[in-house]
């Protein structure tokens, strides 16, 4: 027998001639003060509170799955229905939702993650479809995967979407396992409005669209957080974290230089400044570099090693500053009588000063003249991926 609110839905779906066929039982009690009956390929629940709705086919099957009115879902506050690109179909139910797609199934998606997926406009947003369920994870997490990406919750940070090349550099790294731990806010724009970055635990992914998604954590990190991160005069990371050749050490290539740990607490940043205009020819016939950022003064050059240079970059004056327009020049007076100089097969300069132990060398990129300067206390030569 299917009477009452039910029987008036179901005669509003066209009875055994619609989508849920014939009754498969009476009209049934269910927790919470509700009604139920069940059909052929799905189910009609009424609540006072709710009015009665239809649930059928694998979003009902999905809501049953999951225990029903007794279940992480609840009861259904919608009927089911199909999604606006007119691929899939949804329910909603007192507390989430039931997704489908034909090529993905059916998915749950509820509680805090099910929020965070309304507020970025569910399948029409960046994300797409549910691909899973909520599933737990490690440290007492819940995620959801998605056509896109992934929403991530945890009690002490919430639930934060990471996409796109940004979660996939996330996964690739382990996800909440992996060295980035969880998420801690979701993706957005940098200030530059060029590229994206998202935070997460242990670090930060910062993605360019000509330089794709690099991870940036730990002491590497912080330095560049204490710097500015993008905002710096190194610009965007180039690298993931990389292991130093022949050392222990790690390091980060930027666009404008790198950063390099070799233990705790030993922290060095390498300067690179680019400087496809300012190169003009010293009244005195020598190279003068003014060393951004070091424990250094003018280095003049040879006139020799000014004919060397000639042949790459268009004059013989390279001056080296910040990129917050300050020009630092230090207390130490670098002198070079003998300098070790040469330009090796690919066009790189490379300049060992006798005192202070400054090392710089120069390449071309994007037509743009590009300097490397370690600090005072430099690595030796053969460790320097910059000068090999």
């Amino acid at each position: 027998a299917v009477y009452g609110a039910i029987g008036e839905k179901w005669s509003q779906l066209n009875r055994e001639t619609g989508h849920l066929g014939f009754p498969t039982s009476d009209e049934l009690g269910s927790s919470g003060g509700g009604r139920y009956n069940t059909f052929e390929n799905g189910w009609i629940v009424w609540r006072s509170d709710y009015g009665a709705h239809a649930t059928y086919d694998a979003v009902g099957q999905k809501w049953a799955e999951l225990g029903g009115v007794d279940g992480v879902l609840g009861y259904p506050v919608g009927d089911d229905r199909g999604t606006n690109d007119g691929v899939g179909a949804y329910n909603e139910f007192e507390h989430g939702m039931v997704y489908w797609h034909p090529n993905i199934g059916a998915h749950a998606v509820y509680g805090v993650i099910g929020e965070k997926w309304s507020q970025l406009n569910r399948e029409a947003g960046f994300l797409g479809y549910p691909t899973s369920d909520e599933l737990g994870s490690s440290g007492g997490g819940r995620y959801n995967t998605f056509e896109n990406g992934w929403i991530v919750s945890h009690p002490n940070y919430g639930a934060h979407a990471t996409y796109g090349a940004i979660g996939q550099k996330w996964a690739e790294l382990g996800g909440v396992d992996g060295v980035l731990g969880y998420t801690v806010g979701d993706d957005r724009g940098t200030n530059d409005g060029l590229g994206a970055y998202n935070e997460f635990e242990h670090g930060m992914v910062y993605w360019h669209p000509e330089l794709d998604a690099h991870a940036v954590y730990g002491e590497i990190g912080a330095e560049w957080i204490r710097l500015g991160t993008n905002s710096s005069f190194l610009g965007y990371p180039v690298t993931d974290e990389l292991a130093l050749p022949g050392t222990d050490g790690r390091y980060v290539d930027f666009e404008n230089g790198s950063i390099r740990w070799q233990g705790s607490g030993n922290v060095q940043t390498l300067l690179c400044t680019n400087h496809p205009t300012n190169v003009v020819a010293s009244p005195s016939g020598t190279i003068n570099v003014v060393v951004a950022g070091v424990n250094g003064g003018t280095i003049n050059l040879v006139p020799t090693l000014q004919s060397q240079l000639a042949a790459v970059i268009p004059s013989a004056e390279a001056l080296l500053t910040d990129q917050i327009g300050r020009q630092i020049q230090a207390n130490t007076d670098f002198s070079v009588r003998q300098p070790e100089a040469h330009l090796n097969n690919t066009g790189d300069l490379f300049v060992k000063v006798d005192r202070g132990q400054l090392f710089l060398t120069y390449r071309t990129y994007r037509n743009w003249l590009r300097f490397y300067v370690t600090t005072p206390d430099g690595f030796p030569r053969e460790l320097d991926p910059l000068l090999n």
